[in-house]
């Protein structure tokens, strides 16, 4: 569990799947300025003359979007909350079943007291240890 501020995160690691995807994006805008692709390939006095820059570039990029969803992605699955409640699904005791057998042989006089009477006298003692 992780506290930032008021949120808690449920699941913290699944924040990590974020660093990923930011060395991807950057990796990506880097391969994809073509001044630093061919730096090593045309004298710096030259690129200005050579390099056609466009005027206005389009503000949309599948890699910036597909690296949004990405992040969100991972911030949802982390567990984003106000305040960390008990989950209604993990209950702290596990239900319980008794099962005692009720035929002939339960009857027999072998030991005192019967054992019917043990099983009975057991089955009390664990509800009452619950």
């Amino acid at each position: 569990m992780l506290e930032v501020g008021p949120i808690v995160f449920l699941r913290p690691w699944w924040l990590l799947a974020i660093l990923p995807v930011l060395v991807l994006l950057v990796a990506n805008l880097r391969q994809t300025d073509p001044a630093r692709r061919l730096a090593g390939q045309i004298d710096p006095h030259l690129q200005p003359a050579v390099l056609e820059t466009p005027e206005r570039r389009s503000p949309f990029r599948p890699i910036a979007a597909w690296a949004l969803l990405c992040g969100l992605t991972a911030f949802a699955v982390a567990g984003p909350a106000w305040d960390q409640r008990p989950s209604p699904f993990a209950e702290e005791t596990a239900p319980m079943v008794l099962a005692i057998d009720l035929s002939e042989t339960m009857t027999a006089e072998d030991l005192a007291p019967s054992r019917f009477e043990r099983a009975k006298l057991k089955a009390i003692d664990l509800v009452a240890e619950r």
